[in-house]
């Protein structure tokens, strides 16, 4: 029961998270237009601009690091002689580390589309 609310407690958070960064991003372009009209709002436009920029920094990042781990998670397999449950374990690690480089593809593609 208790992992159940956890589980339903991380998902909330989850959209919470998926909420703001919308909310984020919407308001970077609102304030990106209204820069047009408003000099003065190009100092705001800038810190959102440099905030973008090191979010997209760190998720490469992050990708370069998970391409390494699933590189290596390959290698493994075919480097040692592993039993069938450790493979098990592997291949499950290997798909769980391609879900979340998944993921963070999908944020990059997200920010460089803004």
């Amino acid at each position: 029961m208790d992992i159940a609310l956890r589980d339903i407690h991380i998902q909330k958070l989850k959209e919470m998270i998926d909420y703001k960064k919308n909310e984020l991003r919407d308001r970077y372009s609102q304030i990106r237009e209204s820069s047009r009209e408003n000099a003065l709002l190009s100092g705001v436009v800038d810190d959102y601009s440099k905030y973008y920029s090191e979010i997209l920094k760190k998720r490469r990042q992050q990708e370069e690091s998970l391409i390494t781990l699933r590189d290596y998670l390959e290698s493994i397999k075919t480097m040692i002689s592993l039993s069938d449950e450790e493979l098990a374990e592997l291949n499950v690690e290997r798909v769980n580390t391609m879900e979340r480089l998944e993921n963070v593809k999908r944020e990059i593609q997200s920010l460089l589309d803004m």
